[in-house]
């Protein structure tokens, strides 16, 4: 995950290339500071979503004795399931962000003199406006998703004779496999948000 320094360094650079265009980059750095600064509502979902996806891993580890009489596990995974950085797509725009040439940047802007926009910029700001609300949404989906299985498990536990547990995974591994290799724990980290993180990873 990209950083605010950097997005700010590089457009700062950006900003360079032509004289008189400063306010055109505005609204583009409210909005990247905004998306690493406005965490409220982020630390909620994220939160919310991780603690359904490992009851999700426990239930989808545990094997017992009559595992014939429960359900089938979906796994027609949602965006972000198996991965949780994808779920964030500013770090996408952030990519293209860095990406572009300073050539390509300054043909951007439309012909007057100051310009009054750049096609770049435009792109930016409509795709920053509406990131973090995706974002949410996709993490809103996982959780779903996770808490459709575990409640349809959570049944078959009450009324179906399925015996003892015969192996579940360790906690240390299923932290590891969702903190790390999933993401969790480089997307809190990135938003230094104050969530609970395993000390075993």
């Amino acid at each position: 995950m990209h950083t605010k320094s950097e997005m700010f360094s590089k457009l700062n650079e950006l900003k360079e290339i032509r004289a008189g265009t400063g306010e055109l980059f505005t609204p583009v750095v409210e909005l990247v500071k905004s998306y690493f600064e406005e965490i409220s509502q982020l630390t909620h979902d994220l939160q919310y979503t991780l603690h359904q996806i490992i009851q999700d891993a426990i239930s989808r580890s545990t094997i017992y004795e009559n595992q014939s009489a429960m359900p089938s596990i979906q796994t027609n995974y949602p965006t972000g399931y198996l991965d949780v950085r994808k779920v964030f797509i500013g770090d996408d725009i952030f990519n293209e962000i860095l990406s572009v040439t300073r050539e390509k940047f300054d043909s951007a802007y439309t012909e007057e003199v100051p310009p009054e926009s750049n096609r770049y910029l435009d792109k930016w700001i409509a795709e920053l406006k509406e990131a973090r609300a995706k974002e949410l949404k996709s993490l809103g989906t996982i959780a779903d998703f996770c808490e459709s299985n575990e409640w349809n498990r959570g049944l078959a536990q009450l009324f179906e004779s399925v015996g003892e547990i015969v192996s579940t995974e360790s906690l240390d591994v299923l932290a590891k496999q969702i903190f790390v290799d999933r993401g969790y724990k480089e997307m809190i980290e990135s938003f230094n948000l104050k969530i609970y993180i395993p000390t075993s990873v």
